[in-house]
């Protein structure tokens, strides 16, 4: 049995055309629904817009992915009471894939965001292939020892969806 001190709660999301204007709001709205939220993953955030790393009103840290032609940005944003438990420094801008570590309860946590590439006629095998594969590398490159927490736009990898999905 495993006691766990605190209780971490993580979000992953696909928020299509997130803006820095609008994370402030965001991140209120999101507090009143989820008060005790630790981490955020989120998945096409930012797009086009130039910043890596950002310190809200409310103190609470972004991190995102680089512009990059042809691929959605990704953010990751702590807590500001979950900060001290951040590893500093961690924060690792991979392609399609990003991460953060954390020092939770004396375990080691890398947390993943992800956003694969869609297959179909507009990307090539080898695109979703590099995509993955930039995932993974993460995964493997986690410290010693570390649990690993996903968000990850999959796109239609898992198969087709239908109404029901949602």
């Amino acid at each position: 049995m495993v006691l766990v001190k605190h209780q971490l709660i993580v979000g992953s999301w696909n928020i299509d055309k997130l803006t820095p204007a609008m994370v402030e709001g965001f991140l209120r709205d999101f507090t009143l629904r989820v008060p005790n939220w630790n981490v955020l993953l989120l998945q096409e955030a930012f797009q086009g817009v130039q910043f890596h790393n950002l310190i809200t009103d409310e103190s609470h840290n972004v991190f995102a992915t680089l512009h990059r032609k042809g691929q959605q940005r990704m953010a990751i944003i702590v807590h500001r009471e979950s900060v001290i438990n951040m590893v500093e420094g961690s924060f690792i801008d991979h392609g399609r894939a990003c991460s953060v570590d954390f020092k939770w309860d004396g375990k080691a946590i890398r947390f993943i965001n992800s956003h694969l590439v869609p297959s179909g006629k507009t990307y090539s095998a080898d695109e979703f292939n590099l995509s993955l594969n930039q995932t993974t590398t993460l995964i493997k490159g986690a410290p010693l020892n570390s649990e690993i927490v996903m968000g990850i736009d999959a796109q239609n990898q898992l198969g087709g969806g239908n109404s029901q999905d949602n």
